[in-house]
């Protein structure tokens, strides 16, 4: 079996601890020596995601730090996430905001999501942590790669997704259209469930790692993660900027093996118009305290300013180029 069932015990605890010990940090973080507070300096808004979301609990920590040290006073925006940020600051409605970048690609290009609705206005800020596609089979699964799922029924992620344009142009550039599966479009919740009946064979899903669907699902059920073959992910890097080669290793979830794959990141946004001064300030209050970021956010530890100047989507404003430059 991939994962034992006493350590899919402990694995539980263990998650549950963190998730409770998440919550306190929470509450300790925002109320005590990060707390928000009045300043006199500029005031911003930052569009994130769902109050329940990992966007909008790392945007308070990010903005608790920026204010503290850079003297502004920032307003959280709860929102549905990178669409709805990218078209609030495209409109003026927030200065900064969290983004994939393979939805800010497909804003700045009028496609996919954006295809009628070509966005501008909007520049990077800096790369902030990675994003994974995992596509998950049942341990059991006959399908031994992502090849092998032509015939199968296979969740792609809602219509619209980003986790739906990346399921697609994964499936194509292993030879798989949609004609050639039955395609559910659900996200990960409803296709751990089909697949727990046995109604789906295989899920895409786009998250940081470790996943907390996945790690949900591990707790009662068995699964392998498919490999990417190297021509699809090579094929994959040079035709979408977005995408980066990745590795889910086995300890990730206790399977088998490592599995190849491929991640896109995600972004710190901003308006254009903003002054140079303005961000290049913002940036220095959080990258030179981001030891409280790490102590407050797991993914705060993965933030380091050589790879928050990598993104290959987008500009970066002027006021990120002096600062990281």
């Amino acid at each position: 079996m991939a994962l034992q069932r006493h350590q899919s015990d402990t694995r539980g605890v263990i998650f549950m601890l963190k998730k409770s010990s998440a919550l306190l940090l929470a509450v300790l973080f925002l109320f005590c020596g990060c707390s928000k507070t009045q300043n006199s300096g500029e005031q911003y808004r930052f569009a994130t995601g769902s109050t329940s979301g990992t966007y909008y609990t790392f945007g308070n920590y990010m903005a608790a730090i920026w204010d503290k040290y850079a003297d502004c006073d920032t307003e959280i925006l709860s929102t549905t996430g990178s669409v709805e940020n990218l078209n609030m600051l495209a409109d003026g409605d927030a200065d900064f905001g969290i983004a994939q970048n393979d939805i800010l690609y497909y804003a700045l290009n009028g496609k996919e999501m954006f295809a009628e609705k070509k966005l501008k206005g909007i520049s990077v800020v800096a790369a902030l942590y990675a994003k994974t596609v995992q596509v998950v089979v049942p341990a059991e699964s006959e399908v031994t790669a992502i090849g092998g799922l032509a015939g199968k029924i296979v969740a792609v992620g809602e219509s619209g997704t980003a986790t739906e344009a990346a399921a697609r142009a994964i499936l194509e550039a292993h030879g798989i259209s949609y004609d050639d599966i039955t395609v559910k479009y659900q996200n990960f919740s409803e296709a751990s469930d089909a697949m727990a009946k046995g109604t789906v064979d295989a899920a895409f899903v786009v998250s940081a790692l470790p996943s907390a669907g996945v790690l949900d699902y591990i707790e009662t059920h068995d699964i392998r993660l498919l490999s990417m073959t190297s021509v699809a992910s090579a094929e994959l890097t040079e035709g979408y900027p977005f995408f980066s080669y990745a590795t889910v290793t086995a300890d990730v979830y206790g399977t088998d093996i490592s599995c190849a794959t491929l991640s896109i990141e995600t972004l710190l946004v901003c308006r254009s118009d903003l002054s140079g001064d303005e961000v290049e300030n913002v940036l220095a209050g959080l990258f030179e305290n981001l030891d409280e970021l790490a102590s407050a956010h797991v993914k705060g530890s993965e933030i380091n300013a050589e790879t928050a100047y990598s993104s290959k989507v987008g500009t970066y404003h002027n006021g990120a180029k002096r600062y990281f430059g």
